[in-house]
């Protein structure tokens, strides 16, 4: 009975050595959310060592932790070798040592020029890009141009039609979706073109000879004048005259220049009747696009009675320069009947053709995705257009027809296991100018980890625009 107690007193003592001895020298291990990123990334490490009650972390980088459950910046390119040490409460140690097993990227250097940086409104600029990729090549460019337009362009060429000083910005990736932007503040000087406008006092005359007087729109010594009256005239005060003796419609042409060289030509065809009872009718667009106002002129005295017909069901006008807007694609002959101070009556006609905008649809190959990265094939399945602007939600635009893109992180700031969506745009235009948008709001959904139900409708908005 003795030596049966003594045998349990020393298992006893045998295991409860093996169980310390097993505990002190527990292996550590950890892992960390990401391995891999662009400068400068924060890598949150967790520790997997039961029963430690210290830590010392190594992260390669220069900078040390004692935290159980770390977080570092990376900041210098290059890997980094990460070292766990850990302590047990008998006094035991161990370490647990991962080479390279941090990467961060080094960014690409965004930069650029232009062939010129004072120009005319109206002018366009080429842009060169002069970006160095960092640890991968450059891929995609993103081009701001500081007046409202973009571009996906290498090198792009812009034409800026609005007046002002503008910035210009770069945004450069490659394809581990890393970034750098480049903003050059008050780049582009883009100086007003002075208004060649003008205005006559009768541009219908009954019978010849017929005076008629000009008035410029802009006057002063800082732009000089060149006008062709169409009759062989070409004065160049701001304010000429000209008598036309002989029966016919006269093109009128008037070229506004000032001091920078910045020049505005207006040229109104046919624009005087002289002699005869056919008159040009005047209008601002012949082209349009749905629902576009289009300008009528008469370009009688004051006093005339004017009767207008816009080529559509309902009244017309009788006001001298009245708008009209067509709302359907088409073809439209629009006449007017002018009666001046004299009696002499003129009638004329003209047509006004309204664009089909294109018909916008689109689908992607996927919309439900876990955590990013992951890439989107979409098809275009659009009708009537020559040229597409697509805006995927996160920032990233494209204008290839059918553009894949890739989606490299969450939408926002939040933790994963949450469901985040993006709405995807696409605007088509045709080769008139009209433009029609087909907008998915919440099109691409992830950062889904577990199942979701909820109903997203696919449904989209089209506009024309």
């Amino acid at each position: 009975m003795k030596q049966f107690s003594a045998f349990r007193y020393w298992l006893f003592a045998f295991l409860t050595f093996v169980f310390t001895i097993k505990q002190g020298f527990s292996q550590p291990d950890f892992i960390a959310n990401l391995t891999s990123g662009c400068s400068p990334t924060v890598v949150n490490f967790t520790a997997i060592a039961p029963g430690a009650v210290s830590y010392n972390w190594t992260f390669g980088n220069g900078t040390f932790s004692s935290l159980q459950n770390p977080g570092v910046t990376y900041i210098t390119p290059g890997q980094f070798t990460v070292t766990l040490s850990v302590a047990y409460g008998n006094g035991t140690t161990q370490s647990v040592t991962k080479p390279a097993f941090i990467t961060i990227f080094a960014n690409p250097v965004s930069d650029f020029s232009a062939n010129i940086l004072n120009i005319c409104q109206g002018e366009s600029v080429q842009f060169t890009d002069l970006s160095t990729p960092g640890s991968n090549p450059i891929t995609s460019w993103l081009w701001d141009f500081g007046d409202g337009f973009t571009s996906t362009q290498t090198n792009p060429n812009h034409t800026y039609t609005v007046s002002g000083v503008f910035p210009v910005t770069l945004v450069t990736s490659d394809v581990n979706g890393c970034q750098n932007i480049l903003v050059k503040s008050s780049y582009i000087l883009v100086n007003p073109t002075p208004n060649a406008n003008f205005t006559v006092d009768n541009a219908l005359g009954c019978t010849v000879p017929h005076p008629v007087n000009f008035t410029s729109a802009v006057n002063g010594p800082a732009v000089t004048h060149t006008w062709n009256l169409g009759n062989g005239a070409t004065p160049t005060s701001a304010n000429p005259n000209t008598i036309y003796t002989s029966p016919g419609s006269y093109t009128i042409t008037h070229i506004v220049t000032d001091t920078l060289g910045c020049a505005d030509t207006v040229i109104k065809p046919n624009l005087i009747s002289a002699g005869q009872n056919t008159v040009n009718i005047q209008a601002s667009d012949y082209l349009v696009c749905p629902n576009q106002t289009v300008f009528f002129f008469c370009n009688s005295p004051i006093g005339s009675l004017v009767s207008w017909n816009f080529g559509v069901p309902g009244p017309g006008s009788t006001a001298c320069n009245p708008s009209f807007s067509y709302n359907q694609p088409g073809t439209y002959i629009v006449t007017a009947t002018i009666t001046n101070g004299s009696g002499c009556t003129f009638n004329g006609s003209t047509v006004i053709t309204v664009s089909t905008p294109p018909v916008v649809d689109f689908t992607a190959s996927d919309t439900l995705f876990c955590d990013p990265p992951f890439l989107v094939n979409f098809t275009n399945n659009t009708t009537g257009a020559a040229t597409y602007f697509w805006e995927f939600g996160n920032g990233g635009v494209s204008t290839a027809t059918n553009p894949s893109h890739t989606y490299q992180t969450l939408p926002v700031s939040s933790p994963t296991g949450q469901p985040y969506f993006y709405t995807v745009t696409l605007t088509a235009t045709n080769s008139d100018g009209c433009s029609t948008q087909l907008v998915k709001p919440n099109h691409i959904i992830t950062g889904q980890t577990g199942a979701f139900f909820d109903a997203i409708p696919e449904t989209g908005a089209h506009h024309w625009m």
